[in-house]
């Protein structure tokens, strides 16, 4: 198997700042752009599987398309559970906020974390109803229902720096293009796990808490060999949760056929089978959580494209399967 990497010239502010149709139709070319080469999967990174409602919004393509989110929300639940272990703290009594609660991988995060911890915060962006959140509330709670004895208390807000301050763990994913929390929004000692891209933590949190762990919950080593030697901010063998995905998705494509559609990241809602059954997939092939001291890209520069984009494809590798 091999597999390339099609570059989309825009920040995500920029993204933001489009008109949603324009947005949309850059994200479009570049699937075309990977169709047209071959591709027989398609994985969608950062900002682009907002803009573009992770992947709805898309036109319907003739081969499979994911966004990543599945198991970048595996990835962070695992990386939120190293951290608490290694920092001796218990989550069953600990408040955990979850800054973007209402997209997918906020929603599949409280859902996978309801009745493990002792109370749950969702957080919507400031000045948002709260309906989106209600609709996660509604998935906590059957998922508690589902485990009878499980209980995990469940509040709702729209202001992230309140949240921060209450919570002994927090986690960012929001679709914020923007910094929402600093070093004077986190309680004494918290874990955050930082999940967006860009990040939703202003630079120098560490520097200023030392009391704090944060960390990229997203990041993830593949085995030697199956990396596109481009590092965009990130060191070698060191990729993003959404890349993965996509590799892991190209073994079970090349494998088990019929499990393909069910694993696929599309739309808001994601199955928690989904977030289990790849965590299993990456200890078979070998891929594993990042070290929690890796450094992530820092936020790039709010670059304009000029009137010409182009997309490139980067990077032809072969992708082996442990």
């Amino acid at each position: 198997m091999s597999g390339e990497l099609i570059a989309v010239p825009y920040t995500a502010a920029h993204l933001l700042a489009l008109p949603g149709p324009r947005a949309v139709a850059a994200i479009q070319a570049a699937v075309d752009l990977s169709v047209e080469r071959g591709a027989q999967l398609v994985g969608l990174g950062a900002y682009t599987s907002i803009v573009t409602r992770n992947a709805v919004r898309l036109r319907p393509s003739p081969v499979p398309v994911t966004t990543g989110n599945a198991f970048t929300s595996a990835a962070a639940l695992r990386a939120v559970r190293r951290a608490a272990d290694e920092r001796g703290l218990d989550l069953a009594g600990a408040t955990v906020a979850v800054v973007g609660a209402g997209g997918s991988i906020g929603r599949a995060l409280s859902t996978a974390l309801a009745g493990e911890v002792d109370r749950l915060l969702l957080v919507g962006r400031p000045g948002t109803t709260t309906r989106r959140l209600e609709q996660t509330a509604v998935q906590v709670q059957a998922a508690l229902d589902a485990h009878p004895g499980r209980v995990t208390a469940v509040e709702l807000s729209t202001d992230a720096r309140a949240a921060a301050r209450r919570a002994g763990v927090v986690i960012t994913a929001s679709s914020s293009p923007e910094a929402l929390l600093g070093a004077d929004d986190l309680a004494p000692g918290a874990i955050v796990c930082d999940v967006s891209q860009p990040t939703n933590i202003t630079p120098g949190v560490v520097a200023a808490r030392p009391d704090v762990a944060v960390f990229a919950g997203g990041l993830i080593e593949i085995p030697a060999g199956s990396d596109f030697d481009m590092r965009y901010g990130l060191p070698a063998g060191v990729t993003f949760a959404c890349l993965a995905e996509t590799i892991l998705l190209s073994f079970v494509q090349a494998t088990e056929p019929d499990r393909l559609p069910g694993l696929l990241s599309v739309g808001e809602t994601l199955d928690p089978r989904a977030l289990r059954e790849l965590g299993e997939l990456a200890d078979r092939h070998g891929v594993r959580l990042a070290d929690l001291r890796t450094t992530p890209p820092a936020p790039a520069a709010p670059v304009v494209p000029g009137p010409r984009v182009e997309l490139h494809a980067f990077g032809t590798r072969r992708l082996h399967p442990v």
